[in-house]
């Protein structure tokens, strides 16, 4: 796979494929890439599907995808890494779409703000057929552990944006429910 990937992408995305991550991590003075766009999203916002590993019920993955960061989407009761699954969150495009970002931030759920948090999550585009193009998985940073990747350049080809949770919060006791939550995924 990696091979068919080099004679297709170039050397790079071989290197993303093997388990390389395609951002590069923080240094001192680099650039602040600024707030997502979300452009993508927006502009497919009426014909984006979606598709989970679990919800809590009133909490779809759509709410991930609003614009509105007071409203998250939650997995249901066990579906955490502590309760030794990988809850994951997708949204598929209706054609193939060149991303160079995708944000996503944390639970912001005003009545739950915390106990939700997915502290590292993985990040997995998708082409058509459903095969990983990139694979990055990382910490998440701040008071509210948001996700930011950004690829050194926009990479086409891709159909599915999927967002995993691999380490949670929810074993130290803030959350009674034992789920993550989700409060946007921005797509540029």
């Amino acid at each position: 796979m990696v091979r068919f990937a080099a004679t297709i992408c170039g050397l790079a995305a071989a290197s993303i494929l093997a388990g390389a991550s395609p951002v590069p991590k923080s240094k001192p003075g680099q650039k602040d890439h600024g707030p997502n766009t979300n452009a993508l999203v927006k502009k497919y916002k009426d014909r984006l599907t979606f598709a989970r590993s679990s919800d809590w019920q009133g909490w779809p993955p759509e709410k991930a995808f609003d614009d509105n960061p007071d409203t998250s989407w939650f997995s249901a009761t066990g579906d955490t890494p502590t309760g030794d699954k990988l809850p994951w969150i997708a949204a598929t495009f209706p054609e193939d779409v060149a991303v160079r970002r995708v944000t996503v931030l944390g639970n912001r759920e005003p009545a739950s703000p915390t106990g939700y948090s997915v502290l590292v999550g993985r990040l997995e585009l998708l082409d058509k057929d459903g095969r990983a193009v990139i694979r990055a998985e990382r910490e998440g940073k701040g008071e509210r552990y948001d996700f930011d990747f950004v690829l050194s350049e926009p990479f086409g080809r891709v159909r599915t944006v999927r967002f995993t949770a691999v380490k949670d919060d929810t074993s130290e006791g803030r959350s009674q429910t034992r789920c993550v939550g989700v409060a946007e995924i921005q797509v540029e």
